[in-house]
């Protein structure tokens, strides 16, 4: 059954995440980050895809760090170390593929 998922903000002082959909093959989060706030590097077991729906962050990734706006999306493999600092105020939304 198809389901529509609202966008609604949700910034505090912390970084703040909210899952919005989770299946036995796709997790999908959506992160609130003020301007400075940031989501350490870590790895997941799965392929991970974000997209920013709004603002610019720096991603860092294995080779370095990439700056990414509103539209764009990059890409992790399996194990690969990924995170993300907001530039300004941002909201990005992370695809975790488990299969």
């Amino acid at each position: 059954m198809a389901q529509v998922i609202n966008f609604k903000e949700n910034f505090k002082d912390e970084p703040s995440r909210e899952v919005i959909f989770n299946s036995q093959n796709l997790r999908i989060v959506r992160f609130f980050l003020r301007e400075g706030q940031e989501v350490k590097p870590h790895s997941a077991p799965a392929t991970v895809s974000v997209v920013v729906l709004r603002g610019e962050l720096s991603f860092y990734t294995e080779g370095g760090e990439r700056v990414l706006g509103e539209g764009e999306t990059i890409i992790y493999d399996k194990g690969e170390k990924h995170g993300f600092k907001a530039l300004k105020e941002s909201v990005v939304q992370a695809f975790i593929f488990k299969w």
